[in-house]
Parts: C-alpha cells; structure tokens; sequence
C-alpha cells in the first residue's frame, strides 16, 4: 500500500502470473508507479482496493537524495530534476570559480549543471570510498566520514573551489570536505547546496527525527558556513526549490508537515527528545 499523500515513492510491474513491487521502478525495469492510497491485495488474484488519496505530496528529497537518478517519480525522470536544482543554483553565482567538484555521489547532476552553466570544468577531486556507503543512514557510531572520503590535491591546489551537495542535514560529510579541500591547498572552497536549509525533523522515511542533528536548524546561513568551514555558502532559494519541484512534502524544510503533530511530543516518542 502507498500512503494517501505519496511521500515515499513504491512501483509495480506484472510478472508472469506475478507482481512483483519495489520502491522505485527503476529497481524492475519498466514498473508502474503506484497511485498515492492504493492498496494491493495479492492471492489467487490481484485485487485493488482504494482509499480516498490527499494532494500528492512526494518527498521532496527523494528528487534531491534519495531516489535513484533513473527513476520517475511523479512523471518525471529524477536526473532531469537534478540538473535544474544545478541550472538553477548557477544563476545565483557571484565568486569567481576556478573548478567545480561535488559531494560523492548524488550531486553529481547538480554539480554536472551548476558547472555547465557556468562554464567551468567539473572535475572528480573528491573521492569517495566505495565500500563506505551512505554515511547520512549509517548508524551514529558508523559515520566516520574522514575515512570515507580523500581529495585528489593536483585537482584543486591554488583555485578557487566550488563545492557542491544535494543538501546538509548534520553537516559531517561537507565539515570534512571543506578540511580536505583546504589541506589539498584549495585557495578558497565555495559551499553551493541545490535544496534550501534543512531545519526540521522527518517523522514520515527520512532518518533524521530531532532538531537537535540538524546544522541548520536555529542558526543563519553565516552561522552555519562558520561551522562547516567554508568560505562562502549558497543554499537554493526555498521558492525556486519549490518552483523546479511542483507538489511535494517540504516539511524538513519549512516545519510545515502534511499530516497534525506536535513535534515535540513526536521527538519524545522516540526517546531522543532535545533537552
């Protein structure tokens, strides 16, 4: 069953005299996007039974994180909405950049446009671990992102670097980024995120569910680049996120959350209330 709103994505494909289901259709080649508030009832047969769904409200971070770049949500291929994020993150650009490098691996895309646009070559200065994995949904004792990540210095050394992530939820990865880059002998280390400032808690997939992880909440965007390092730091405005996006669920951005709750009543259930 997908929830009434659609926040986390789920597909289908018939399969023989099967189904078979993931969360996003890329994972079965070719599969069918379920409609928010639809249940499957799988036996001898496949049956459908169907509550009255709300406004279709996809995460908003799947299209920025989480998803698949080949996958469709909403209609819409992740990668072609990536690459806006990156357009549209370009046209807010005031420093003089020498060379373009990203946070491995999903903003790529972003980092990809961001460049083009810019005209400037984006090159794989920051190396990622393969074998690390997603440090953002690692348990807490798991993310050790200085042995995640190196920096390649012949890439980066003397020039002005611009830096670009998806998005910052704790801060840990981009914090450790900034030091590599500035020990690999950047000059300066530009911080440019496609999605605005994540300043609340998800309680609807996302694994961040108290403020109190949150770099941004409660601090400015110059207190927060203060924290990371950087020498500058560029979020893309909330209205053009939204413009690019279309209906989704921005509540981690905004606090504005598609279902009533009381967010620290919500935090306390889950035993890790902030103080």
């Amino acid at each position: 069953m997908r929830d009434p709103w659609g926040i986390r994505p789920l597909a289908y494909k018939h399969l023989g005299d099967g189904v078979v289901f993931a969360s996003e259709d890329v994972a079965i080649e070719g599969g069918i996007e379920v409609p928010p508030g639809l249940a499957f009832l799988y036996g001898r047969r496949v049956a459908f039974w169907k509550i009255p769904p709300g406004v279709g409200k996809i995460c908003a971070l799947e299209y920025v994180y989480f998803a698949h770049h080949a996958t469709k949500l909403g209609g819409r291929l992740v990668l072609e909405v990536r690459e806006a994020l990156g357009k549209a993150l370009a046209e807010l650009e005031t420093e003089d950049i020498d060379v373009v490098t990203y946070v491995p691996e999903t903003s790529r895309l972003a980092a990809l446009s961001y460049a083009s646009a810019l005209g400037k070559p984006l090159v794989d200065a920051v190396v990622k671990n393969r074998y690390a994995g997603r440090i953002f949904i690692a348990p807490p004792h798991a993310r050790l992102p200085s042995d995640a990540f190196r920096v390649v210095p012949e890439l980066v050394r003397g020039k002005n670097v611009a830096l670009v992530d998806d998005s910052i939820i704790r801060g840990t990865n981009i914090k450790t980024v900034v030091a590599k880059l500035k020990e690999a002998g950047a000059k300066k280390v530009h911080v440019r995120i496609a999605s605005p400032p994540v300043r609340w808690p998800c309680f609807f997939g996302m694994d961040f569910q108290t403020r109190r992880e949150l770099i941004a909440h409660g601090r400015s965007e110059e207190q927060v680049r203060s924290l990371i390092g950087a020498d500058t730091l560029k979020y893309l405005p909330l209205e053009k996120f939204r413009e690019i996006i279309g209906e989704a669920c921005y509540a981690c951005f905004t606090g504005e959350y598609p279902q009533k709750l009381d967010i620290k009543q919500a935090e306390a259930e889950l035993g890790r209330a902030p103080a």
